[in-house]
């Protein structure tokens, strides 16, 4: 399948610049939304660390099982389609969470955990729309160009939500001296940055092409998984690589969490 993709002629489509770097900024900003943002959001609102973390570690869940579902979305309409979707399906779900915030006490927390974890399901659809877009339409010598460009902004997206975002918040609480209103804010301006990706890229993506051999059913399309999944634990030395990845994201995993909370606690909590 991968040789079919590479080796078929790609047709016209605009230049990478104007949706590259939104694309995998969408992306990232959504990843650290359901995971990181959410843990801080949690711990702001009275949520214990343990229990920040926890669920805000549940919430990643999508991003590791996306490869489950990945093949259906070769059945239905374009890549694009996908993408701006749930761009737009990712905008309404966010925008929810916001004034579901507003809740008294702690009856926020049951909806906002099901929005969030609808938003992790939408943002990992993205991501696999977004992906498929990029392999499928870029030539490999553009795609190895636009690979820097791809984890930059990948990452940018990161940054935004992790950084600008959370200190906007202490400052709206220092204001407002309620954290609910405060992230209520912050989670409506990450709503309209979604609904202004979906609006650009409605424009500016490209349709992303289907593989030659793309399924043509639910059936194909878990034997397409199947056959991906079993081929891949035939490789050489597969689990020497599987346990370096491992081991090569374990200490950010083991901080990634508890880092933040750390630093908001006050020494008296050690």
């Amino acid at each position: 399948m991968t040789d079919t993709i590479i080796n078929k002629p790609k047709a016209q489509y605009p230049n990478p610049f104007l949706w590259v770097p939104s694309s995998y900024l969408a992306m990232g900003l959504i990843y650290v939304t359901v995971g990181s943002v959410a843990n801080v959001m949690f711990k702001n609102m009275g949520m214990e660390n343990t229990s920040a973390a926890f669920w805000s570690s549940l919430l990643g869940f999508p991003y590791t099982f996306k490869f489950l579902w990945a093949p259906l979305l070769e059945l239905y309409k374009t890549k694009k389609f996908f993408v701006i979707l749930m761009q737009f399906l990712i905008a309404g779900s966010v925008a929810c969470v916001a004034f579901a915030l507003k809740l008294p006490d702690m009856t926020w927390l049951v909806p906002v955990l099901v929005l969030l974890a609808v938003s992790g399901l939408l943002g990992a659809t993205q991501d696999i729309g977004s992906d498929g877009v990029y392999v499928t339409t870029l030539p490999p010598r553009e795609m190895a160009k636009y690979t820097g460009f791809q984890s930059m902004c990948w990452n940018a997206g990161f940054l935004l939500a992790a950084g600008p975002l959370i200190h906007f918040s202490g400052v709206l609480h220092d204001k407002t001296g309620s954290w609910g209103s405060a992230w209520m804010v912050i989670m409506l301006v990450i709503a309209g940055i979604m609904i202004f990706a979906g609006l650009y890229h409605s424009r500016f993506l490209p349709p992303g092409q289907k593989a030659d051999d793309a399924p043509k059913s639910f059936g194909d399309a878990m034997g397409t998984f199947g056959h991906a999944f079993s081929t891949f634990f035939q490789k050489k030395d597969v689990w020497l690589l599987i346990a370096f990845a491992f081991f090569y994201r374990s200490g950010f995993g083991l901080i990634d969490k508890m880092g933040p909370l750390f630093m908001i606690d006050d020494r008296a909590s050690g």
